[in-house]
C-alpha cells in the first residue's frame, strides 16, 4: 500500500513541535509495524507545500534552506517512494467547487492515479483518509474509494 501523505502530515512528522506531532507519527509508526511493506509518498506540490510553509508564517524552519535539508532528513528516515505527477486542472474531482479545494482535489486524484492513498489531518476532503486523532482507532474515509477525475 502506498500513502501519498498531506503537507500537514508531513509537517507534523517533521517537526517534534508541531502541534499534531504525537498524532501523525504514531499512526505512521503503528502503520509501518503492522505492515513493513507500507509506503510514503511525496510529490512536487506536498514538497514545495512543506517547504514554503515550514519557513513561512508557521516558523517550523529558519529559511528554506533549513526546510529543504529537514525534508530531507525525514525522507531519509522512512521510506518514501516521489509520485510524478503530470495531471492537468481537467482532471479534478467533481466535488472541487472552491478555489481552496483545489489542491486537495488535485493531490487527491494524483493519488488515486498511483493507486495510492491520500492521507492527511484535513477532516474536510472526500476520499481521502484520515488520520485518527487515537493511533490505535480506526481508519477513516470520508467516503468510498472511487475513480474521481472527469473523463479528458
Amino acid at each position: 500500500m502506498i500513502y501519498l501523505l498531506d503537507v500537514n502530515v508531513l509537517l507534523a512528522v517533521s517537526y517534534r513541535w508541531h502541534d499534531l506531532h504525537v498524532r501523525a507519527d504514531r499512526w505512521l509508526t503503528n502503520l509501518q509495524q503492522v505492515d513493513p511493506s507500507v509506503h510514503l509518498a511525496t510529490c512536487s506540490i506536498t514538497e514545495l507545500g512543506f517547504v514554503r510553509i515550514a519557513c513561512g508564517t508557521a516558523g517550523l524552519a529558519h529559511n528554506v534552506s533549513v526546510a529543504q535539508a529537514d525534508l530531507k532528513r525525514m525522507k531519509k528516515q522512512r521510506l518514501f517512494t516521489f509520485l510524478d505527477d503530470g495531471l492537468g486542472a481537467n482532471r479534478l474531482p467533481r466535488w472541487v467547487e472552491k478555489s481552496k479545494q483545489v489542491t486537495d482535489g488535485h493531490l487527491l486524484q494524483l493519488a488515486t492515479d498511483h493507486c495510492a492513498t491520500f492521507a492527511t489531518l484535513d477532516g474536510g476532503i472526500p476520499g481521502a483518509l484520515l488520520i485518527p486523532k487515537d493511533a490505535s482507532g480506526p481508519l477513516f474515509v470520508r467516503e468510498p474509494p472511487a475513480r474521481y477525475g472527469i473523463a479528458a
